[in-house]
């Protein structure tokens, strides 16, 4: 039965995780770089939550915040001239990023909250199959020590018919 710890309910490793997330994060910067010329000013910041949330889903919210923190800065750093520019941002844009943030942030905490009751509902129901297979056992265990029961009272009852059956005869 393999229990792992709670507060690392994934089942990949640190480095399956790693290359989880720098590909989810050269997906985003390549899916960017093909859209951008199409879509001109459209503003793509809701792929990086995407992405983000992919990665929380599979590898827990602090891969997660990598993932989507590192791609959108690859995209900064990578596509020129700069996507996001970050001077005079109006009262508009910073409803707009909090927006964003409180719905990313609290998406990335409800899905590490139910991966983790999935990952507890899962260590509960291999708890109870392991229970449910020792009972299995201990049943069949005494079953077989009563019918073995059974067969040494029926040998020792046959001995002493047979042992009795000689006394007689010699008596005679």
């Amino acid at each position: 039965m393999d229990i792992r710890n709670a507060s690392d309910w994934s089942a990949y490793s640190s480095d399956q995780k790693l290359v989880g997330s720098l590909g989810l994060i050269l997906l985003s910067v390549v899916l960017h770089w093909l859209l951008n010329p199409w879509a001109d000013g459209v503003d793509f910041f809701y792929l990086f939550a995407t992405v983000g949330l992919v990665s929380t889903y599979g590898f827990g919210y602090r891969w997660g915040l990598f993932t989507a923190l590192a791609g959108f800065m690859a995209c900064q750093w990578l596509l020129k001239p700069s996507v996001y520019v970050f001077d005079g941002i109006s009262p508009h844009e910073w409803w707009a990023l909090g927006d964003f943030a409180l719905v990313g942030l609290s998406a990335i905490v409800l899905i590490e909250r139910l991966q983790r009751l999935r990952y507890h509902q899962s260590l509960v129901m291999k708890v109870m199959n392991s229970r449910h297979q020792a009972m299995l056992y201990m049943d069949n265990l005494r079953q077989h020590q009563a019918r073995e029961h059974q067969r040494i009272k029926a040998d020792m009852d046959a001995l002493r018919m047979t042992v009795g059956q000689g006394e007689k005869t010699q008596l005679h």
